[in-house]
């Protein structure tokens, strides 16, 4: 498998574990590396464009979830906050700067 396949799975992993009981603590991260991975297949998505349209809204969408979830609960790491103004039409360099937070912070 390649790093995005098994990026991808491990995502789809967290989405379960989270949704437990006790996984709660696991949202951010899954919010984290969604984002994060999906912007990935959006650069590399090809065929129809009504395809690669559907990719990028996924890509911008997970962002903004992401977004909504900082902002609510004051969770930014990286250097620049949810709320600075850069970040208004350009959710997925956001999404780029929190996964690279959480890759600095998990030492990955």
């Amino acid at each position: 498998m390649d790093g995005l396949t098994v990026e991808l799975a491990k995502v789809q992993r967290l989405g379960i574990l989270m949704g437990d009981s006790d996984g709660g603590h696991l949202a951010r991260e899954f919010l984290v590396r969604r984002a994060a991975a999906v912007d990935r297949v959006a650069d590399m998505a090809e065929g129809h464009p009504s395809q690669v349209a559907a990719t990028l809204t996924d890509a911008i969408d997970f962002a903004r979830e992401l977004i909504s979830h900082d902002f609510i609960n004051g969770t930014t790491r990286g250097p620049l906050p949810v709320d600075a103004p850069c970040w208004t039409d350009n959710e997925r360099g956001y999404a780029r700067q929190e996964h690279r937070a959480w890759i600095i912070e998990h030492e990955v």
